[in-house]
Formats: C-alpha cells, structure tokens, sequence
C-alpha cells in the first residue's frame, strides 16, 4: 500500500511538471523572455574567475571622464607621469602610478552578458564616466562605467566595440570615474629655501583677539606678542612645526577663485596663520568646517595656504592638525617665567628695595662647550666671594623657577620695579624680570614686556627666601 501511494505522488508531480513546461511552451516569445529575466539575475549569468579584460605595456596616456568634465594622465618620454590639468601643482606620484598600474591589466571579476540587448538596465547606455587608455602604437582602449551592483562592492563596465558586459571591482571604478584633484598631492607645507637660514617668524591672527607673534631665535622658539613668554617645548611643537609638515585629508577645489575661496569661509576674516622666513612669507587661511563623509568622526576644516603657487588649492585638513584656529597664549607657554637651567648660568643678580646681590655660579665639565647639561655639573655658588651651600641654593633657584605663570597681565603703568632679576647665561644673553607693584599684586615684565601677574605672597617668600639664603634657614620651595 505504501509503495503504491509514493508511485501515485510521483506521478502526479511528474503531470505538474510537464503540463508547467507546455503551459510556458504556449507562451508568446516575449512573455517567455520576460519570464527569464525575471529568474535569472545578471550576475549569476556567468561565473568566472578573474580575468584580464585589457591589456598593454607601452601606454601614452590616460583620459579619465565623467560627465562633462576629464582630465588626462601623460606618460613622458622620459617615464614620467603627469596630469595636464594639474601642471604646475603638486601631484600625488604614487596615486598616478596606481592609475597606470591598473591600465596596463585591467581585470574583470566576471562576465555578466554577452551581446546584451537593454544596456540601460547596467547603466551602459550612455554611461557616465569611462576611462580612454591610448598606446604608443596609436590604438587606444576605452572602458566605459555603468551602475554600481546591488551590494556595491563592483560596478557594471563595457568595452566600447564588444558585446560584452563585465563586473569589475569597485577600485577599478574609483580610478575610472575620479577628479583630476583627486590626483593633488594632499602635502601643504610650504617649500623653505634650503639656503635660507633667517629667523623664523609665525603670526596667528583671530578676529576679536591679539595677535600671537611666536619667534625663532637659533632655533629656540619663544613668544613675543601678546606677552613675552617662553613656550612649553611639548604643548606647543603643532603650533610652531605644523605649519612646516602640514598634510591634508582631500583636496577640496583647485585652482579657487575669489568665490570659491569665500563659500569655503576663506577671506579677510579668517583665522589667520603668517609664516615669514628670510624674505619668503605664506599665510595660510583656516576657514569654515568641511562637509563629512556619512558615517565621519573627525572634524575637518577646509584651508588654503597663500606664497605657494605649487598647492594653489582649498583643502580639507583635520582640525587637530590646524591648532591655530583655537589657540590662546595660555595653551602653549611654559609653566616657568624664566625657564634657564641653572647648568647654563653664570650668574644671578637680584635687586630688591635698591640692595643688588650677585650669585656666582661655577659650572664645569664637557657639556659646558656644547651646553649639554647632561655633560655639566655645577660645582659650587658664591655671592661676594663667599661660597653658599649648594643644596640651599638649588632650593632657592627652585624657587625662582616657580614664579607663577597662571595669570597672563598686560596692563603697564611704567611704573618702577619693586624687584629685578636678572640671568645671565653663559652663551652671553641674559633673561630679566621685573616685579612691578600693581593694585592687584605685582606685574611682571618679562624682557621689558609685561606679561603676567604674580601674588604678593610670591614675592613676600622671596624676600624671605633671600634673608634665609644669606643666614642659613630654611628655605620655602611652595607659598
């Protein structure tokens, strides 16, 4: 009985499928055709393995276009790459060597169809972008793009005089519907005349605050507007080096005009950062924030550097790379007023209430010549040709050093010092400090520039320190 019942389920199942067959049989061509587009996707017409649809060594150039805009990549006669529309600009070599690479075996993942008949459904039937590579012998290949593929990871390509339609990786059609500025060298930083051996000078300029002026001196950075303050060698190297190896994420537009550069937020009002070296200066304009790709952390700002023809650009930058947009004073300066190691001082004098004191300092060793204070030691202090106890006047020097920065104060009456000091170093400059009386407690001018405002019970424990120095008491390193 079981037998027979799988023998009559057979049976009928075997019916349905040929009464289904002579059912499509009856069809009109048309319905039937319809009817296997609609089963039968493009992509799993074919399945391939990778496969070189052209190929060629001895190409003379490359002619990327999409839509109404192109550019060309030359192959020189010297091996030499460049793009035409980007000549005098600086351009990304290794991206250009990628684009040719990929010419010279461009490869497909995987035949779709062949001799199609409704190229529109592949986006083939008036593609938007292709890419025309042209030979030394004069022939010249031209691969046309169409639509992306359902997950987007390859794009439906053709070659123009074959009946064949193709799925290449989507790296393929990055390059074959690019932008000439995407082949701009995303470097910024100005190019500094190797000659030129003048003092640096970087001037950043905000609407609505003082200029910071931050000044190179043998190659020691300092600020010297709004205050004289010496910096933070660790908080402030990306505002003094970054303007020197400054990279960009994207070119944003080449060659801009007036407009350009002002939809783009770049103009008289924005922040500004001014490079002067020897006889060459750049300004380099930070403007408004850049559009981020879906999907985007970082904030990128766009910017155009002035004085150098070579990056005539907008770029898009990482904001944490353009520093100069937000930096006050406070951000960059040193923690101490007058930041001198005692290994490089020969002497300290201190005047106070019309009493000078001079504190000989006797520094030996090999690091003396190159001031390499790891190589120095100090041997001995004196004042009046009597020796101090150096461990004594290491805490008093320590002291010193700690003379508050945490208020910056710009307001001078003129008004004579209450106390000087003076450090002078062995290189034969010398730093000095003047504390001046204020309603609120003593300025400080710091090289003749009032910079900051210290406490009066800083310069009390002062007077203290120097009695205690003098007559061997105990010495206040804290207030």
């Amino acid at each position: 009985m079981k037998k027979k019942l799988i023998g009559i389920i057979a049976g009928l199942l075997c019916c349905g499928c040929f009464i289904g067959v002579m059912i499509f049989m009856s069809l009109p061509e048309k319905q039937q055709e319809d009817e296997q587009e609609h089963t039968q996707q493009p992509s799993e017409v074919h399945n391939h393995q990778e496969t070189v649809i052209v190929k060629g060594e001895n190409i003379s150039a490359v002619t990327v276009a999409k839509g109404s805009e192109s550019f060309t990549l030359e192959v020189l006669s010297s091996g030499e790459t460049q793009i035409k529309e980007l000549s005098g600009l600086r351009q990304d070599e290794i991206r250009k060597k990628a684009l040719l690479e990929l010419c010279k075996n461009v490869k497909a993942a995987k035949l779709v169809e062949e001799q199609p008949r409704d190229l529109e459904k592949y986006g083939l039937e008036n593609p938007e972008s292709a890419a025309t590579i042209s030979y030394k012998d004069g022939r010249s290949v031209k691969v046309c793009m169409g639509e992306m593929s359902v997950d987007g990871s390859q794009c439906y390509a053709m070659i123009q005089g074959q009946d064949k339609v193709w799925l290449v990786e989507k790296n393929t059609q990055m390059y074959f519907s690019g932008s000439a500025k995407d082949y701009v060298s995303t470097v910024m930083s100005p190019q500094i005349d190797k000659d030129n051996t003048a003092d640096a000078k970087i001037t950043i300029t905000k609407p609505g605050s003082e200029d910071i002026v931050l000044q190179s001196s043998a190659g020691d950075w300092v600020m010297s507007e709004p205050i004289n303050a010496f910096l933070d060698e660790q908080r402030s190297t990306g505002t003094v080096n970054g303007i020197f190896s400054l990279t960009a994420e994207y070119c944003e537009t080449v060659r801009p005009d007036d407009k350009a550069k002002k939809d783009h937020g770049i103009g008289a009002d924005s922040v500004k950062v001014k490079l002067e070296q020897g006889k060459q200066t750049f300004v380099l304009y930070i403007g408004s924030p850049a559009v981020k790709s879906q999907g985007e952390e970082k904030d990128k700002l766009y910017c155009y550097l002035e004085g150098e023809p070579s990056v005539d650009c907008i770029f898009a930058v990482d904001k944490e790379y353009v520093p100069w947009a937000e930096i006050k004073p406070a951000d960059i300066i040193s923690r101490t007023m007058i930041p001198d190691h005692i290994s490089l001082l020969k002497s300290v004098v201190i005047n106070t209430q019309g009493v000078a004191r001079e504190y000989t300092i006797y520094n030996t060793g090999e690091g003396t010549a190159s001031g390499d204070i790891s190589k120095i030691t100090t041997e001995k202090v004196t004042k009046d040709g009597k020796e101090l106890d150096l461990t004594q006047f290491r805490k008093f020097y320590e002291f010193l050093m700690k003379c508050p920065t945490t208020q910056i104060y710009t307001k001078d009456d003129n008004n004579s010092p209450h106390t000087t000091i003076i450090y002078n170093r062995t290189d034969g400059k010398a730093d000095k400090l003047e504390l001046v009386p204020t309603g609120n407690g003593y300025g400080a001018r710091v090289n003749t520039k009032m910079s900051y405002l210290v406490d009066k019970s800083w310069v009390d424990a002062l007077a203290g320190n120097i009695t205690a120095l003098e007559q061997g008491g105990e010495i206040k390193t804290q207030v």
